[in-house]
């Protein structure tokens, strides 16, 4: 009994000493889901082979380009909402301003994006749960793609109007049979030239 005893407490201390050592060079984390709309129940099925990225970046500079202080990728999904985890930094300063961005892409495409980067408050003592909105950028494609030949066709029957319009503006009709002289000088009158 005495050596079962014994043989427990190193065993169970071990996995103390390893629980502590892993916290300790991995820090804490932000976890939650990356979700289509303020409903994060709500699923959208997204294309087979496309790459979940999701960046906390250094916001503490106004007015500059946010530095990205780390990435995390993922694969291994088929819609939304999409499960996500990234280590925060150990060496971060709660003090800072940090925030959260997320990009789905297929071949370099991006198909879903944050509209703006998520303030987060870090604690550099506790894990923090936070669900990431991302907006379909697609949809705005597929609108396009839908009514492309009347867009098309409105945007040529623009251009013709336009034309014509500035044709007769440049178009002297009173000036026909006048001799040439004249006309010059009539045209730079209206044009004030």
């Amino acid at each position: 009994m005495y050596s079962h005893a014994f043989y427990t407490f190193p065993v169970s201390f071990v996995f103390c000493i390893l629980f502590i050592i892993i916290f300790l060079l991995v820090g804490e984390i932000i976890h939650g889901r990356v979700v289509i709309d303020e409903n994060p129940n709500r699923p959208k099925q997204v294309p087979i082979g496309c790459i979940l990225t999701v960046q906390l970046q250094d916001a503490s500079v106004v007015g500059s380009i946010s530095s990205i202080l780390k990435q995390a990728e993922f694969s291994h999904f088929a819609s939304l909402p999409a499960f996500y985890e990234i280590e925060i930094p150990t060496a971060i300063s709660p003090a800072g301003s940090y925030v959260l961005t997320a990009q789905i892409t297929k071949n370099e495409a991006v198909l879903f994006s944050t509209e703006k980067p998520i303030p987060v408050q870090i604690d550099p003592h506790s894990s923090i749960q936070m669900n990431i909105l991302v907006v379909d950028l697609r949809e705005g494609l597929n609108y396009f793609m839908k009514n492309r030949k009347s867009l098309f066709l409105n945007l040529i029957d623009e251009a013709t109007r336009q034309w014509f319009k500035r044709r007769r503006e440049l178009s002297w009709p009173e000036m026909i049979g006048k001799k040439g002289e004249d006309a010059v000088k009539y045209i730079k009158e209206k044009t004030g030239e």
